[in-house]
């Protein structure tokens, strides 16, 4: 199974993203330094369990009209490095209304 690099996918700019789908779609691996890059450049940054070095984050990215997801885990002190072993891996975006009811005591 072959890998793609940073270099490799970003060679030119204004075609990036037809790059990476088309290796997502073949199955195509991606390289650390990759998936840091688009993790760190990602529009949504979810913070998940915080351990003792490191905390669990989700980011979420968008190539054209689809969405995509990194887990990755972020070093905490400038010994701990981010970690980024986890594939991207395609998610959809689902938006639903919440209504939300909140009680406040106050003197009378």
């Amino acid at each position: 199974m072959t890998m793609m690099t940073e270099e490799e996918l970003f060679e030119d700019f204004d075609t990036w993203e037809d790059r990476f789908l088309e290796a997502y779609e073949n199955g195509v691996k991606f390289d650390e330094g990759l998936i840091g890059n688009l993790a760190w450049e990602a529009e949504v940054q979810n913070e998940h369990d915080k351990l003792r070095w490191q905390t669990v984050m989700e980011s979420i990215f968008q190539v054209k009209n689809r969405y995509f997801c990194i887990d990755w885990q972020k070093g905490l002190t400038e010994s701990q490095i981010d970690s980024f072993s986890e594939q991207p891996y395609e998610v959809e975006k689902i938006e639903k209304e919440v209504t939300k009811i909140v009680v406040t005591w106050v003197k009378k």
